[in-house]
């Protein structure tokens, strides 16, 4: 389904002026609405939430006052944007601007398109169920593609959101634990009532800075992805502080991980921006922190992208072939590895985790040191925590690099 910002990417909407409302360029739109002679109570009964309304405003050409009644009413029944052709009028008042502001509604102006066009072009677009696909394929392009220019990249980005600024960006990424090929219904569900219905406080501007921002659905689980108007990097990381605590700080996020990259300048570093939130967010679930900067996770960092960035980790497939070749031998030692991680290295726990006896689990300890070829504990734990976190990585990491 496709939001505000996408139909205003569309070369149809090029000369949409917006005015108001600008923090609603995330609203689904759920069909097309043409309004242009609807009393009061018809507006409220005709109008449902997601519409994009499209009106003249012809029947209230006289009436500045019927103007703000209605549109405030179809700001009440939650339509997703306000489009006016300016041929009554061309600008509003400051009240039903705030109001539209503070309903994250954008009302915005055209002038040349011929409203049956927009009618039909709306209502395809909202019938067409390849958005989710659309933006992942943008995204995987950014992300995989080494041939694009910086221009090719801002102008993918802006398939996504039109308004994105081009001097800074950043990104986190949003999932649950449980999803690990695709996204759930329950994290849809978040992404179309929590994060579009803006109950996440993000801020809009800090001082003379602008900070323009989309979710975008992807594989399994939602980009945020924060675009801005400055490169100074105490902004920035004013920004990023707001932007950790309102995730730390949200009910509606209770259970989601969040993974948070760096700021970068421009969009030449775009797919490590993208790719480092997607880190974060594992580094986050395998820990259980509720919010990860890849900046706090840089062995995961390293460990990460050395496995799927840098070619194929023959490293890990040769040492799972051996843990997996013992459970033939009565000694399953990846059973035993993956319960001694979880339980910190703690022999006395591992074995009450695995209902055996401390001399078994000992026993098994010095085969896992013989199949890691390692001399003494501090290599052998350095071997353990780089195969671990390979091993538990992999189920949320493969769905983005399977293919490479």
């Amino acid at each position: 389904m496709p939001t505000v910002a996408n139909l205003l990417s569309k070369s149809l909407f090029q000369d949409f002026r917006i005015v108001s409302g600008k923090n609603g360029l995330n609203n689904k739109v759920t069909s097309a609405g043409f309004f242009e002679w609807e009393q009061d109570f018809q507006i409220t009964k005709s109008f449902d939430k997601g519409e994009f309304v499209i009106t003249t405003l012809s029947s209230f050409k006289d009436d500045p006052n019927a103007v703000e009644r209605s549109l405030k009413l179809l700001i009440n029944n939650s339509v997703s944007a306000i489009a006016i052709k300016d041929i009554y009028y061309k600008d509003l008042s400051d009240d039903l601007k705030k109001y539209s502001n503070d309903h994250s509604v954008p009302i915005m102006f055209f002038t040349d398109t011929y409203i049956d066009e927009l009618l039909y072009v709306v209502k395809n677009e909202t019938l067409n169920s390849l958005y989710t696909s659309f933006n992942e394929i943008v995204l995987d392009t950014l992300m995989s593609n080494d041939n694009l220019d910086n221009l090719d990249k801002e102008n993918l980005l802006r398939k996504i959101n039109p308004f994105f600024h081009s001097t800074s960006m950043i990104c986190a990424y949003i999932s649950n634990s449980s999803d690990t090929t695709s996204i759930s219904q329950e994290a849809l569900d978040l992404y179309n009532n929590v994060l579009l219905d803006n109950k996440l406080s993000i801020p809009e501007s800090i001082g003379d800075a602008e900070f323009v921002y989309s979710f975008v659905a992807y594989k399994r689980g939602i980009f945020l992805i924060v675009t801005s108007n400055t490169a100074d990097m105490t902004i920035l990381d004013e920004f990023k502080d707001s932007l950790v605590t309102a995730i730390n700080e949200s009910p509606d996020l209770e259970g989601t991980f969040a993974g948070i990259s760096r700021f970068i300048v421009g969009f030449n570093d775009v797919s490590t921006v993208l790719i480092d939130a997607i880190f974060a967010n594992t580094s986050g679930i395998l820990d259980n922190r509720k919010v990860a900067k890849i900046s706090t996770a840089p062995f995961d960092h390293i460990i990460f992208k050395d496995r799927y960035l840098q070619g194929p980790n023959l490293y890990y497939e040769e040492m799972l072939e051996k843990l997996s070749e013992t459970t033939s031998q009565r000694s399953p030692l990846l059973e035993t590895l993956i319960a001694l991680v979880s339980c910190n290295g703690n022999v006395d726990m591992t074995a009450q985790k695995m209902f055996q006896h401390k001399n078994t689990i000992r026993y098994r300890l010095n085969k896992l040191k013989a199949v890691f070829a390692a001399d003494n504990d501090m290599e052998f734990y350095g071997k353990l925590y780089l195969f671990s976190r390979i091993h538990f990585s992999k189920q949320y990491l493969d769905v983005f690099f399977q293919k490479k």
